[in-house]
């Protein structure tokens, strides 16, 4: 079975169907203290499989699929400060399918020869020490009962800058965002412009009046 992976920055966006170079060049990434990195994961592989971003066990109801697992770490920082989230695909006005949204599932189904984005961000806290730091993405596999073994690892850097970002109270620049419509219903699982979808966005009205 292969496996094809790519690390990409925060702001990429994939577009199903668009071409992929599957190099494996790490990402350099820079954050302040109290504050946050992100990167991008893009799998892709020639057989169907689940992956997982969490330890919870999962068996796919498809059958004895393969499952990889992954788990990302910084040199002197705590994993509790690192999430990791599959990113679901939306389609867009143009009828072309894109990475939108974080998904809270720790295991997804994955298609064979499709690409499957994740998102992976570190928060890094006050009391870090400036300087760079050596960061691993490892990707485990197993199938059903067998035995979980390493698979492959990429890697990236982090550099961390001698500044401290201010408390959020603390900022003086504020952006209010009013959310489409449509997400909400998408967000809170109901049917587009139904009565429960109308509840929903009066409470919103109401939080906002």
């Amino acid at each position: 079975m292969k496996l094809y992976c790519r690390m990409e920055n925060e702001s990429y966006k994939y577009r199903q169907g668009e071409q992929i170079i599957w190099d494996r060049s790490g990402i350099s990434l820079t954050a302040a203290r109290r504050d946050w990195a992100a990167f991008q994961l893009l799998l892709k592989s020639d057989e169907e499989f689940t992956l997982s971003t969490g330890s919870s066990p999962y068996f796919s109801p498809r059958g004895p699929l393969v499952n990889f697992r992954l788990y990302a770490e910084v040199e002197g920082l705590s994993v509790a400060g690192i999430n990791i989230n599959p990113i679901g695909l939306i389609e867009d006005d143009d009828g072309i399918r894109k990475a939108d949204i974080l998904l809270h599932d720790e295991t997804v189904y994955v298609e064979k020869g499709s690409v499957q984005p994740v998102w992976a961000e570190i928060t890094v806290p006050e009391s870090a020490k400036p300087g760079s730091y050596k960061g691993i993405v490892h990707i485990y596999t197993h199938t059903m009962f067998e035995d979980e073994i390493l698979f492959d690892t990429l890697f990236f850097t982090l550099d961390i800058k001698d500044v401290v970002m201010p408390e959020p109270g603390d900022y003086r620049f504020h952006l209010d965002l009013w959310q489409h419509l449509s997400n909400i219903s998408r967000k809170h699982e109901v049917c587009l412009w139904s009565d429960e979808h109308f509840n929903v966005i009066e409470g919103y009205v109401r939080s906002l009046a």
